[in-house]
């Protein structure tokens, strides 16, 4: 994610997105490894967006420590962007990811509705 070219950064949040579908240890050690932090960041930039939420979303699947984590670095208030001005597929992935950030954790859902997701969804 740290990568010299924006190419190199995009296959690795996909790669990541992609492994961290698989397990809970998977999700655990991509989260021990300092991922969620860059991943959010993509969140501003112009071409990972869809990337970055895709694996934002696996990661918070299933997983209460990752999701406070995510939420943490800031992602709500991002992903709410996406879903608002985002292209189609963005908007998909920042609504899954929204929806992963919710499962079973009021606080969080009360944070996303304040965000303005209420309306796009």
């Amino acid at each position: 994610l740290r990568a010299d070219t924006l190419l190199a950064q995009e296959q690795a949040a996909s790669t990541l997105g992609v492994l961290a579908a698989h397990s809970p240890g998977i999700q655990a050690a991509i989260a021990r490894a300092g991922a969620i932090g860059p991943l959010v960041e993509r969140l501003h930039g112009d071409i990972m967006q869809g990337t970055a939420a895709l694996a934002l979303r696996n990661l918070a699947k299933n997983s209460p420590e990752n999701q406070a984590a995510i939420v943490d670095a800031g992602a709500i208030s991002q992903l709410v962007e996406l879903l608002e001005n985002g292209m189609p597929g963005v908007r998909e992935e920042a609504a899954g990811a929204l929806w992963n950030l919710a499962a079973d954790n009021l606080e969080h859902q009360v944070a996303i509705v304040r965000a303005g997701a209420a309306i796009p969804l």
